[in-house]
């Protein structure tokens, strides 16, 4: 092999491409001084100190995706968040520790040649790909958070439509067919010479492989089908500026400072939803998320900020020659290298402490009896929407719960439930005709079947009340698809059949000896009960009203669709509304008498809504 293709061939080295260009020159080169400071600023930042992030990231995201995998008391809906937050984390932390982490901590600045190429093909991408997907579950938190406290009715029909696990599901399908399939196009490896200096002192030429970036003109697919300019346009500008910087970015920042403004101004006397996270602390842990995002992001965002910056159609296709004669382009090219391995280290950083602030929060619940106390209203159905999720000690303790647990299954399912069968079917006349029969009241087999179904749900209820691993929030949604099915059933929620059902399960119940326990419990089932009912009956009168109005626009005449009504019919259907509004508004009041104010007023909010009546 000739001397000149050996270096045409020559895989591409720090010392060799910086070092001085004849043999004879003794004199220390300055990009050779630069060279070896960022070799050892290197070995320390990206090796030994990324490395150590990273271990501690993916161990304490470990241990915080086995508490959020139990009953805890956190609500279900954001441990499903978190952890989707935890396996982004650890991908990310996983793909710096293998793409730059331990390569710099052994060779002090990376190579691209032997295995780190194949290291750099593989994890190089799924770092990128990690990087966009926390950005946008942490946008997924923040979004949660806002309608949770600014509109909490709007939040729990969201909640019944769309499940955690469906969201990321879609955001990682998005995020992956946004970074993955360019990889192929834009990185390859070329075979290259390596010299190997021997022991007796000669040179040995080593045929390895190097990581380079793809020449877009030699695929054919991209020369046929995407010109250079429309390629960065569609492929690299505009996912970094919807998908990266700004975009997200600054959705984040925005609806904290909303979350944050809403919190503020209602605070006492806003919607419940606000006065539980500021109770929980969960308001001021994901708003120390969003924080330490946005700091820890603010370098990578400037750096791909430059980068979108250098693209042709910005710059008028030219380079910023002007900028970079006048200084020394080494020393502009370091220091670009020292701004990225900064802006990573932020990120991982980032990435490897956010099980720290969840952590926390799950292991420290607040126990206070003033707390207790405070907790519940004089109302008669308003204890659920006061009622704090940080812990079911505050609401029932787990030893009064076993002691109703115990009060219930020394009864009998004839004797603890056909009371309260019969006392629904003397306050409703629906009710009663659908236990009819010519047997005794309670030998009749449809009252028996329901009977027992009480008498299941209460145990199940209680059960999980006694048991340390389940927290309110999952009970609450248990009582709330309960109520949703009755109306779904077509059972109406009346006063006279709540008041009726209350004095029976108190009576029923009353045999623990603990008359605050057994009315703490009795008001938080049918509260939710009703929630759970009143929450359906908006979601199918919206879907109902969504399809008369499509059916309204769509009147077809000679082959064309047309959307002009008559006057009758314009007012006869704007009649057909007002009623509708005026029977639900009705109903709101009725359910009304055992809310609280503010949770009425949105719901009455929701009724008056145009998009959906």
């Amino acid at each position: 092999m000739s001397n000149g293709s050996v270096l045409a061939n020559q895989c591409f080295s720090w010392d060799t491409a910086f070092g001085p260009t004849s043999s004879n020159d003794t004199t220390p080169h300055p990009a050779q001084l630069m060279v070896q400071d960022y070799r050892r600023f290197s070995f320390v930042v990206n090796g030994c100190i990324t490395l150590l992030l990273a271990t501690i990231g993916v161990v304490g995201n470990a241990v915080l995706f086995v508490q959020i995998r139990m009953p805890s008391a956190m609500s279900s809906r954001l441990r499903g968040h978190l952890a989707a937050l935890c396996a982004w984390d650890t991908l990310l932390l996983c793909s710096c520790a293998f793409s730059y982490g331990i390569l710099s901590f052994l060779y002090g600045i990376t190579p691209f040649y032997g295995t780190a190429a194949y290291l750099l093909l593989i994890f190089q991408p799924l770092g990128t790909f990690a990087a966009c997907g926390t950005v946008w579950q942490v946008f997924a938190i923040t979004i949660e958070r806002y309608l949770a406290v600014s509109r909490p009715l709007q939040e729990r029909v969201l909640k019944a439509k769309v499940s955690v696990k469906a969201i990321c599901i879609t955001l990682a399908t998005t995020v992956a067919l946004l970074n993955l399939p360019l990889v192929p196009f834009e990185r390859m490896l070329v075979p290259c010479i390596r010299p190997q200096v021997r022991a007796n002192g000669s040179t040995e030429y080593v045929s390895t492989v190097m990581n380079v970036a793809a020449p877009l003109t030699s695929n054919a697919i991209y020369t046929l089908s995407c010109p250079k300019m429309l390629h960065i346009a569609v492929c690299n500008f505009i996912p970094d500026l919807v998908f990266r910087f700004p975009m997200p970015v600054s959705l984040i920042i925005v609806f904290t400072i909303r979350t944050l403004q809403f919190a503020c101004v209602h605070a006492g006397n806003g919607p419940l939803n606000i006065n539980r996270s500021a109770k929980n602390g969960t308001l001021m842990v994901l708003t120390l998320l969003n924080v330490k995002f946005v700091v820890c992001h603010s370098l990578y965002m400037y750096n791909t900020a430059m980068d979108m910056l250098e693209y042709p159609f910005l710059n008028g296709g030219r380079k910023r020659e002007d900028e970079e004669g006048q200084q020394n382009p080494f020393e502009h090219f370091f220091n670009t290298l020292y701004m990225t391995d900064v802006a990573n280290l932020l990120v991982v950083l980032h990435s490897a402490t956010n099980w720290l602030l969840f952590l926390r929060t799950s292991t420290r619940p607040r126990r206070k009896r003033s707390q207790n106390r405070a907790s519940f209203g004089s109302t008669a159905y308003g204890v659920t929407l006061s009622t704090s999720d940080t812990s079911k000690e505050i609401f029932i303790s787990t030893t009064d719960a076993s002691l109703l647990l115990e009060a219930l299954r020394a009864q009998s399912a004839h004797e603890f439930a056909v009371p309260l069968v019969s006392a629904l079917s003397e306050t409703s006349a629906a009710v009663a005709d659908y236990f009819m029969g010519d047997e005794a009241f309670d030998e009749r087999p449809a009252v028996l079947r329901v009977a027992c179904a009480v008498y299941d749900f209460m145990d199940q209820l209680l059960g999980h009340l006694a048991d340390p691993r389940y927290c309110l929030s999952d009970i609450r949604e248990q009582c709330r698809s309960l109520g949703a099915l009755h109306r779904r059933r077509g059972v109406e929620f009346h006063v006279e059949g709540l008041k009726a059902a209350r004095c029976v399960l108190t009576r029923q119940l009353g045999r623990a000896n603990k008359p605050a326990s057994v009315h703490k419990l009795v008001s938080f089932l049918l509260c939710e009960m009703k929630n759970g009912a009143l929450c359906e009956a908006v979601e199918s009168r919206s879907v109902i009203c969504e399809r008369t109005e499509r059916r309204s626009y769509s009147v077809y005449g000679n082959g064309k669709e047309t959307t002009h009504l008559s006057v009758e019919e314009a007012h006869r259907r704007h009649s057909h509304r007002s009623i509708e509004k005026r029977r639900l508004l009705s109903a709101a009041n009725e359910f009304g008498d055992g809310m609280t104010g503010d949770t009425n007023e949105a719901l009455k909010e929701i009724i008056n809504h145009e998009s959906v009546f």
